[in-house]
């Protein structure tokens, strides 16, 4: 059984947020192997399985193309793991409507002259994606964008 525990409620969840029917929403952040831009991704973490989805955003070569990685890793097992910020539990039916979320961002073919684009572009869009989809209200944008905000000045 799983070692989660709901505090709010002094029990172990049970009903529709049971930890056999949910998923974890975070975003994960690894060090730079190289550069300085840290790589930020989002995560998904299938309680029940321990089975993981990242998604991250991604050039092959420095001023390429953009492309959509997603792996089956657990983030925290990489050795550049730097740090994860929990988003929310969600149950596992809206799985499909999130991963088809995720691979809709649409990601930079050539970048315009002056504008960046990095990992963090990404998950800023699939918080925003997450926000217009109801998938998080209002609140908890602001927490995890204050946590993130945080997490930026890392960079700087």
């Amino acid at each position: 059984m799983s070692s989660y525990y709901d505090h709010e409620n002094n029990r172990r969840p049970s009903g529709f947020l049971s930890t056999r029917r949910t998923c974890t929403l975070a975003i994960t952040i690894s060090k730079p192997p190289t550069g300085s831009h840290y790589q930020w991704g989002f995560t998904i973490r299938y309680e029940r399985s321990e089975d993981w989805r990242t998604f991250e955003a991604v050039q092959l070569v420095q001023d390429g193309p953009w492309r959509l990685s997603v792996h089956e890793n657990n983030p925290s097992a990489d050795p550049n793991y730097f740090t994860a910020v929990f988003i929310r539990r969600i149950n596992i039916s809206f799985l499909f409507f999130i991963h088809r979320l995720c691979a809709e961002i649409p990601l930079p073919r050539v970048l315009a002259v002056n504008r960046l684009y990095t990992s963090q572009t990404f998950v800023d869009d699939v918080l925003n994606s997450l926000l217009r989809n109801d998938v998080i209200d209002g609140s908890i944008w602001d927490d995890v964008k204050d946590s993130l905000a945080v997490l930026r000045r890392i960079e700087e």
